[in-house]
């Protein structure tokens, strides 16, 4: 475990030093993810931020105007964060429509690495 005795990972073996770190994000299909990629120690914590991102994405697509296209875009965004609220890990992924012009995919995965790595990992994105 880390020596900062965090929670920003759990143990993947009992005296392996090895970590899961969960990362979360999102990206335009065949793009650079379009905003920093965030670690986080448990699946739980990834969940939270993804969902308050997809609802915030929502509500900025809805307040567009009175354009179908948004509000249906804005729907999409509010449906998948109701179904990754269900899924209890430890990956996740889906699609979304942003109004026929482009898929926007929005990602949790699970990365295994050296507790040290973990750690300057997370030291470099706080």
């Amino acid at each position: 475990m880390c020596e900062t005795d965090c929670v920003m990972c759990e143990v993947v073996g009992p005296d392996d030093g090895m970590v899961m770190v969960f990362t979360a994000g999102h990206n335009m299909a065949g793009y650079l993810p379009e905003s920093d990629v965030y670690s986080f120690g448990s699946f739980d914590e990834a969940k939270s931020y993804v969902i308050s991102e997809l609802l915030h994405v929502a509500d900025h697509a809805a307040g567009y105007g009175d354009d179908e296209e948004d509000e249906a875009y804005a729907t999409e965004l509010t449906h998948a964060a109701e179904d990754l609220n269900l899924v209890s890990g430890p990956e996740w992924g889906t699609s979304v429509d942003c109004c026929g012009r482009f898929d926007q995919s929005w990602w949790i995965s699970v990365v295994v690495m050296s507790a040290d790595e973990a750690q300057e990992a997370f030291d470099a994105e706080w």
